[in-house]
Order: C-alpha cells, then structure tokens, then sequence
C-alpha cells in the first residue's frame, strides 16, 4: 500500500504552470466519490475533534502521484490534525492519480491545495467510514421501539447507544433513545445529564453561528445540516419530559427552556421551511427596506461615519432580525428620531405581536407550533392549564387556520380521553423507550397505545422528522 512520505525531497517545483494538476471526474464524482471509497475515518480522532473538513497542501509529481504532503489542518479552526486522522489521510492521498499539471507541454511537479470533506451531509455530520455503526444504531434503536428485544437485549442496546451518541453526539434520535432507555432502565441520574447536555450542545448548534470555513470554500453548507429548528424543540421538550418523569427539582426551568424557545420560533419564523418564490422576494425586499432606513439613519445622527471601524459592519449584509432588533434599540435610546423608521418599529413590534397571538399563524408548520405549545403546557400542568392556554389563544385575534387547527386538537383529545386520562402513565410512555421490565401483556399494549394517542393529538411526529 502506497503511503505518502512528509519528509522533503528535493524536487523543482513549478509555481506557474500553464495547467494545475486535475483529478479524473467532476466535482461531485471526483475527489468525493474516491473520498467515499478509500477514507475510514479513525473511530478516536472523530470522537476527540470531530473534524469535517480539512485543508491539504501537497506536491504532485510529474506521473500524477501524490509525492510529499507540506501540511494538514483542520478547515474551520486552522489547527493540525490529530496523528491518527494525518496517517489515514496519507495513506488515502497515496492512493489518488492525478493528470500531472504541465507547462509548455511537458508534465511538471505542482504545489496543489485539496479541501476535503471527511463525512457524508445529511441532517448531521455522518463520517466517511463509520457508517456502518450509523446503520447498526438505526436498527437498534427501531427494534426497541418495537418492543423487538427481551431485557437482556436491551441492556446489550445500551451499551450500543452509549457508544453512538459518543461518536454521533448530534444525532437526536440516538441521544433520546439512549435517555429514554435509561429511564427504563431507573438510571434516573444519568438519563437526566445526557438530555441536559444534548440541549447545551444542540443549542449551540443554531445557525446564527457562523462558521469562518464557509467562506474560506465559497460554499454555502445548507443549515439544516447542523440544526433543525424542529428538532430543537423536540430536544427541549424530551429534557422536560425527563426532568418531570425522574422528580428533578428543576423541572420547572426545563419547561420554561420549552416555552421560551417555542415562543421565539413563533415570533421569528424560524423553522428553515421552503418558501415560495414570492415569500422570498418579498422577504428580501422588506429586507432591503430596512437596510438602507438603519444605514442612513445611523449615519445621520453620527452613530457611524465612513472613517469608523464599523462603517464596515454596519454596511454588510443584515438579516432582517438584525436590521429589526438594530432599528429598535437606537430608537428607544432617542438615538435615531425620523416617522419613518418610528413607522417601521412599530410595523415590526406589531408583527410580532400578531405572531405571538396566532393572528398570522397561516402555514402547517406556524400551527404545529401552537400545538407543541398545547403539549408542552399540557405535560407541565395538565387539562387546566391546557383549557386556559386554548381560552387565551381565542380571546385574541387568531387566525381561521388555528382556530380550526385548535377545535381538531380537543376533538382529538376528546376521542383519546381514555388513553389520556392519567397524564403521568402518559409522561411514562414518552420518557421512557420501553415498558419497565415485568410488565404484563395488556400493560406494555397500554403503554404504546398512550404514546400513539399522544402522537396523534399532538404534533409529535413533526417534530420527530
């Protein structure tokens, strides 16, 4: 097996050829493809680093070979990599042939620069060469839902769920499946720590953070790869589930956790849906509306002039949530004084408002949140709390959409009474993955069924997808 040598050799090498040196195929079937095919991500350095992509300079010689490789870093934060991910990157580079880069028609040694992406893009970050124990944990974590495996299996499934989540700590239904097994289990403590530190984590997933390295590639890496906004709320509200199902003394917070993040998506729409054609050209230009009423007001009043060091900034591309929160703040302070932008906060402060209360709740996905919102009320504090969450949202100004949206929820809450009567066997259902061991026939029947009648009230399975 050809491996590369990172010692140097003394070789010519030509800085200006008429061609670089090229990989046989496109830029999908290329490089990616042979990626795909040879590289096996090393199990330790993915768990340690989690590196996604890296940064090779390397020299191809004049038969297409890669002779000497000059570094090695990791794309996003410019830092080495571990020695482990180095030797299996050699080994892969010593594999490629490449056409030689050549000048005044003869093949020449070339200096090449070669960004790779060391995992598949799904909805997360799945490494080249562990997708095997991707796989595995699916069928895993399937047959357990279906009640495939006796208790001995189970306890063998937890340690392979303790190991997934180890090297696929973003993969949502792994981390929930291994919590809710643990709380079959009576592992009270630790199914409680895994969800608190999967909401850390997740959170800082949101893809207001900016990764440095998109732009370094010129490519848009989509974010529904590093956070579904659905599945945010579904990892909140999985915590609270476990906080309330083990007696945590901080299941109140949890559930606040909830609400809080559930009321932000109302407000900020924020749930990376496909939009329409005209919802976007609409989008951008109210976008641009504001951008330019920020930019001169800023101006105006000397917050900012061309010769400061945020002329730049404050010049860039905003989102709208930016330029909105931007707009507000200096008027408030007396900073900004123009009708127009008065006119335009107070435009925004009402639509979110009309948010907030379901007046523009329209599309599926604006109501499934007022119904993760009926559920999560509903789990912290029962009918009484759920009747007075619906009685709220219809003395407003809701829209047709949910209020017809809301009459289904109780009309189907109201045919699954029975199932949903006793809202603690119900919380049992969903914090835990599996009956507890000993259970009788008509007892495990009665726990699934409580968590389909849940899944059917309430938009469960949308935030699940």
């Amino acid at each position: 097996m050809s491996v590369v040598s990172i010692s140097a050799r003394n070789l010519y090498i030509c800085e200006d050829p008429d061609e670089p040196a090229i990989f046989p195929g496109s830029i999908e079937t290329g490089i990616p493809k042979f990626i795909e095919h040879n590289f096996n991500y090393p199990r330790d350095a993915w768990v340690a680093d989690n590196v996604e992509w890296i940064r090779v300079s390397m020299i191809i010689d004049t038969k297409g070979k890669v002779v000497q490789v000059e570094d090695i870093k990791n794309l996003k934060n410019d830092k080495a990599v571990r020695s482990d991910l180095k030797d299996e990157i050699k080994r892969v580079l010593g594999k490629m042939t490449w056409y030689p880069a050549n000048k005044d028609g003869n093949p020449v040694n070339h200096r090449g620069v070669l960004t790779i992406a060391l995992q598949r893009m799904r909805e997360y970050c799945v490494p080249i060469g562990l997708e095997t124990i991707d796989k595995n944990v699916n069928q895993v974590i399937n047959n357990l839902r279906q009640d495939k495996l006796n208790y001995d299996e189970r306890e063998s499934a937890e340690n392979v769920l303790e190991e997934a989540v180890k090297i696929f700590p973003y993969k949502i239904s792994s981390v929930i499946a291994y919590s809710t097994l643990e709380s079959s289990f009576g592992k009270v403590d630790n199914a409680i720590q895994i969800m608190d530190k999967c909401w850390e984590k997740y959170q800082k997933r949101d893809p207001s953070i900016k990764y440095n390295y998109r732009d370094t590639l010129n490519v848009k890496i989509p974010d529904t790869f590093r956070y579904v906004p659905r599945k945010g709320i579904w990892v909140a509200i999985m915590r609270a589930l476990q906080h309330e199902f083990n007696s945590s003394s901080f299941s109140d917070s949890a559930f606040s956790d909830v609400m809080s993040l559930i009321d932000k998506r109302i407000v900020d729409g924020k749930l990376y849906e496909i939009e329409s054609e005209k919802d976007a050209q609409l989008r951008q230009r109210r976008m641009e509306m504001l951008r330019r009423s920020m930019v001169n007001e800023w101006i105006g009043v000397g917050i900012v002039d061309r010769t400061t060091p945020t002329w730049e900034k404050v010049t860039r591309t905003y989102s709208v949530d930016e330029i909105s929160d931007g707009l507000m703040y200096w008027s408030d302070r007396g900073r900004i004084e123009n009708a127009q932008v008065a006119q335009l906060k107070n435009l925004i402060r009402d639509e979110r408002r009309a948010m907030y209360s379901g007046k523009n709740a329209k599309k599926e996905s604006q109501l499934n949140l007022f119904g993760a919102k009926a559920f999560a009320i509903w789990m912290q504090e029962g009918d009484e709390g759920l009747d007075r969450f619906l009685a709220q949202i219809r003395a407003g100004e809701p829209s047709k959409q949910l209020l017809k949206y809301l009459s289904k929820l109780e009309k189907n809450m109201a045919e699954n009474a029975a199932l949903l009567s006793d809202r603690r066997a119900v919380l049992e259902s969903l914090a835990c993955l599996v009956p507890p061991e000993g259970t009788d026939v008509a007892g495990v029947k009665a726990f699934y069924d409580r968590r389909k009648a849940a899944e059917k009230v309430f938009p469960l399975k949308w935030l699940m997808k």
